[in-house]
């Protein structure tokens, strides 16, 4: 059996209402769910996963949902760190703060425990899982969302995706068997689009370095959209074949799902999540070029993969050693807040 540690794959969380707090709809309490709907489901292999779709309050309930997506290959249902792991050294239940925000608003969410039902390795340990192979991840978040619709809370067509990271990914692959998705958000969007990452790195630096020269004091605007600019310039020496149009799971890239769907998306990454920054580059001149009709990409400055601070420290954990070369602080609120709105902008009645 192998291992994996939950903290690959998490968002970290905000303090509670700094999501919305200069927004007059957004109650001054906290928020929690008027209604849990327990849902299950069971996979191929025979691991089951428990979820809960959480309603709001009839107060301010809309007919509509969003179904979250957790990264990795697998988080707790609440996306918990604990607390030696973060910046502050508190834990974090990240997951549940999302929810919160979305709640407020007026949105049922579907949210499910991506680590299987009697894991052992998982009750020995709250950082550790069995690790489901990547196909399996995929029959997961389908699984999820039957077991959503079959409840039949809101229409189909009425359901959002917010993923993170590799659950970005899996969103994608969701709207490739359900074209009535009315909108993704990505956080931190991983595997998205072919690509030769090395030159695409290349053209990043080249373009960074003529940034500087012409300005002593460019603007982070001015430095990332120079790079797509110069991507769109060079496409034909980064972009894969065309012949390579699938991944490694046999399914469509996240970009050709989108465009072909025409499916509203909004792409947020940290500009210290050096990875997934230079993929959403990429992914960003794809969709601009490619005429794309609802496309939002916005980079955080001064956050990482989880969107929020990141600090240099070894991070050790019992027997495994070290298992993390930083600690990670509390989601930048402005990408919370982001989110939200724009599915408000979207959730139109």
């Amino acid at each position: 059996m192998k291992i994996v540690t939950v903290l690959i794959a998490v968002v970290i969380s905000l303090k509670p209402l700094a999501a919305v707090a200069d927004d007059p709809a957004w109650a001054p309490k906290d928020v929690g769910a008027a209604e849990v709907i327990p849902v299950s489901f069971k996979i191929e292999s025979g691991w089951e996963y428990d979820g809960r779709i959480e309603l709001p309050d009839p107060s301010v309930r809309r007919p509509w949902a969003v179904m979250i997506l957790g990264g990795g290959l697998g988080t707790a249902i609440d996306w918990y760190i604990p607390d030696f792991m973060t910046i502050d050294g508190e834990a974090t239940r990240d997951g549940d703060t999302i929810v919160r925000a979305l709640l407020a608003r007026g949105f049922v969410v579907m949210r499910w425990h991506a680590i299987h039902r009697d894991d052992p390795l998982f009750a020995a340990d709250g950082l550790m899982m069995e690790v489901p192979k990547p196909p399996q991840t995929v029959e997961q978040a389908e699984q999820a969302m039957a077991a959503f619709r079959a409840k039949k809370v809101v229409p189909d067509d009425h359901i959002f995706l917010l993923g993170h990271s590799l659950g970005a990914a899996r969103a994608a692959m969701l709207v490739d068997k359900h074209k009535d998705c009315p909108g993704v958000v990505m956080l931190a969007g991983a595997s998205l689009i072919p690509t030769k990452l090395d030159v695409v790195r290349e053209i990043e630096a080249d373009s960074t370095e003529a940034t500087e020269r012409q300005s002593s004091t460019p603007s982070a605007t001015e430095r990332h959209q120079n790079v797509v600019r110069r991507l769109a310039e060079k496409r034909d020496a980064w972009r894969l074949p065309v012949d390579e149009g699938k991944t490694r799971l046999g399914t469509p890239w996240a970009a050709d799902v989108l465009l072909k769907n025409r499916t509203p998306t909004l792409l947020m990454v940290g500009a210290e999540d050096e990875r997934w920054l230079v993929e959403s580059y990429a992914f960003t001149d794809h969709l601009r070029q490619s005429k794309h009709p609802d496309y939002t990409w916005r980079v955080f400055e001064g956050v990482g993969h989880n969107l929020g601070r990141e600090i240099e420290a070894d991070v050790s954990h019992g027997e495994y050693g070290i298992i993390a070369k930083s600690k990670v602080g509390p989601i930048n609120e402005d990408v919370v807040k982001a989110a939200v709105n724009w599915l408000v902008h979207r959730a139109q009645d």
